[in-house]
Order: C-alpha cells, then structure tokens, then sequence
C-alpha cells in the first residue's frame, strides 16, 4: 500500500497547485529553458522531445514534463505555454496521454508551437483518447469498460463509467479524430491516423502504450511539417 493513500485528495490537490505555481514561476521557468535550449544544442541528432514524459524516460529523448516524478524529467515546463526554441530546432516529438489534460485553448498553442520548432520533414506523433471509440462503449454496453472503470472509479452504470471517462484522471477536453486533425491541419501539418505503433519512422517505432487490441480507447496521430519544396508545389 502506497504512502499517498493516506493523504486526503484536498491535501494532494493543494500540494499539485503549489508545485503548479513554483514551476510555472518566472525564475524556474526561465532556468528550465535555458536547460532545453541546451540540451537541444547539445543533443546528437535527431534531436527528439518526449512532451508529457510523467515517470517514463524515453532513451536517446530529452524528456519534459510540468509535475516532478521518480525519475525526474529532464526539464520540467508548462508545454501550454512556448518551449522558446529555435523555429526548425526538433526532428521528432512524441506525445501520450497530454493533450486532453491540456485546456482546448493550450492545446492550440501546443501544436502551434510544435508546428514551429519542428524542422522540415519533422514528425509529431500524438496518442489521445479517442471519443468516438469511447462513445460507442458507452452505446455498446460494454461490459469490460464497466469492469475497468468500477474498479478503478467504484462506477456502477454505464453513464457514471462515461463521465469519469470524461474526467477522471484530470482530463479536461477528449478529442476526436476530426477535431484534433483540424487544429493540426490548420498549422500546417499533414496529419495521418495510425493504428498501435504503426509507423513510417524507425525513431517512433515502439513507443506507444495503450494497446487499442488489449481494449484501450486511444487513437494516434502522426503529423508531418512538410517542406518548403513540397509547400511550394501546392501553391
């Protein structure tokens, strides 16, 4: 039994804000971006971001996350705000599970400046919820999201399991792939869905955890910035 369990959920929460707020503050910040913008400088290439790492350390990554965990990430930032990188700095970013943590406002700003540290031909790989495939649980009765969720939630029926769904975890917005593929699309990434670690790029191969074939219900996105060359030729 872990030791957090003894801690009251309105101590845990007042412990989040304030980690919150010391992390988001003008001198950590400034002093974790000076730390990106070497570890950028620094890093052989491709240069890859791991954004939303939580405890999970991608090797060969420079992992990022806005919460301290076991092992700590290498830089802590607030991702809904600029990274302050160099336009074209990045080769790949990948991301699990962050972006329907995000405000929809700070998702937006996510993938704009995704879209702009990338460097040409660079990839952002996206894995989300995905809220058509939990919309047809919720339709379909299924008896093993039930399961999951009474479990994890103490749910009893199936519109309880739909909105913890919606909410547990601090989820604040859950996409679908219309949705998500607009605010890539409108910044300029050509955008594909992918089924579970299927991918054109050996450096992404492997990383994605929610199995959909073990019943998960994510979708995975994977957005090219294309080149000049290729822009040129569509004007």
């Amino acid at each position: 039994m872990s030791w957090k369990q003894f801690i009251p959920p309105r101590v845990k929460e007042l412990i989040r804000t304030c980690i919150t707020m010391t992390i988001r503050s003008g001198p950590i910040r400034a002093a974790n971006i000076f730390k990106l913008r070497l570890m950028v400088a620094r890093a052989k290439n491709p240069v890859c971001l791991h954004l939303g790492c939580g405890p999970r350390h991608l090797p060969g990554w420079i992992n990022i996350d806005l919460f301290p965990t076991i092992p700590m990430p290498d830089v802590l930032l607030d991702v809904e705000h600029p990274l302050m990188l160099k336009e074209g700095s990045v080769d790949y970013i990948f991301t699990e599970d962050l972006i329907e943590h995000l405000s929809l406002a700070g998702a937006k700003s996510l993938v704009r400046e995704c879209a702009r540290v990338l460097k040409p031909g660079g990839v952002l790989r996206i894995g989300t919820p995905d809220l058509q495939s939990f919309i047809r649980a919720y339709l379909d009765q299924s008896q093993g999201d039930l399961a999951f969720y009474k479990d994890c939630c103490g749910v009893e029926t199936f519109a309880e399991m739909f909105n913890a769904g919606m909410r547990a975890w601090g989820h604040t917005f859950i996409y679908d792939e219309e949705t998500l593929s607009r605010i890539l699309k409108s910044n300029g990434l050509t955008t594909t869905r992918k089924g579970f670690n299927e991918t054109d790029s050996d450096v992404l191969r492997g990383l994605d955890l929610r199995d959909t074939a073990d019943g998960a219900h994510s979708m995975f996105l994977e957005c090219t910035k294309p080149s000049p060359s290729r822009i040129l030729q569509h004007v």
